[in-house]
């Protein structure tokens, strides 16, 4: 901007060059601005996107560890109760009663804890089998575990001792009060009328049993031989009674 002959010329302003070096330099930086802005947008996208995948990775990793999980606890149940447990009663096995058994003999050792063992054994087994069957004698096994299961405290453990017999672990309980407990429960099985297939099953138990004070090295061959042999003398006096050695 300048004065020419009095006259105020804006000539300066509209210099050609100028304007088209103003021009380049501004389409030059709107370009510039826009490539920045739209590598900027791509960028976040790619982030956006790479984001979603690995939440969505992240997810499925989610839920296959859920799934391992699952199975693997599911196996260690069925693996744990194929160790444990009967397969025709669902109570403990024989091995596994050995185990409790131990566990209830260290108590005993450290803390003076008392405990009862009792074997139960049912005096007509072989008869119901021979008259009628396998069948029927499975069936009287089961119905007498789970009859022995309705008599027990929480803290009394039941187990398929043999073939035709059951042990309980009695825990905190002298062999005094566990006779008195064998005694109601030879009454309770007389008394309770048992059929399969509309054929009456007369099933009555000999008990015998056996406590830390009747041995003298508590183990569990040891103890069991005493409870045994306590059985033995129940089932020879008749049956459908309980005998403590």
């Amino acid at each position: 901007m300048m004065w020419h002959e009095g006259v105020l010329s804006l000539t300066p302003l509209y210099n050609k060059k100028s304007v088209i070096i103003h021009g380049l330099v501004s389409s030059s930086l709107f370009i510039g601005y826009y490539l920045i802005i739209n590598r900027v947008r791509k960028t976040i996208n790619v982030l956006t996107l790479e984001s979603i995948d690995n939440l969505a990775e992240l997810e499925q990793q989610k839920k296959r560890l859920q799934l391992e999980t699952y199975q693997h606890q599911k196996t260690h149940a069925q693996l744990y109760k194929l160790r444990t447990q009967d397969p025709l009663t669902q109570i403990y096995n024989q091995v596994y009663f050995q185990e409790l058994l131990s566990h209830e003999i260290d108590r005993n050792r450290r803390y003076g804890s008392d405990f009862s063992l009792l074997i139960i054994e049912l005096d007509n087994l072989i008869k119901i089998n021979d008259m009628y069957g396998n069948e029927f004698s499975d069936f009287a096994i089961k119905k007498l575990s789970s009859l022995i299961e309705t008599q027990l405290r929480k803290s009394d453990l039941l187990a398929r001792y043999s073939g035709q017999s059951f042990a309980i672990i009695a825990p905190n309980t002298d062999i005094e009060a566990s006779k008195q407990f064998a005694d109601r429960l030879c009454r309770a099985i007389e008394l309770t009328n048992i059929s399969y297939e509309g054929v009456p099953l007369e099933i009555t138990l000999s008990i015998g049993l056996g406590a830390p004070a009747v041995v003298d090295e508590l183990t569990n061959k040891n103890l069991t031989q005493a409870t045994e042999h306590a059985l033995s003398i129940a089932i020879a006096q008749g049956g459908n009674q309980a005998v403590n050695e």
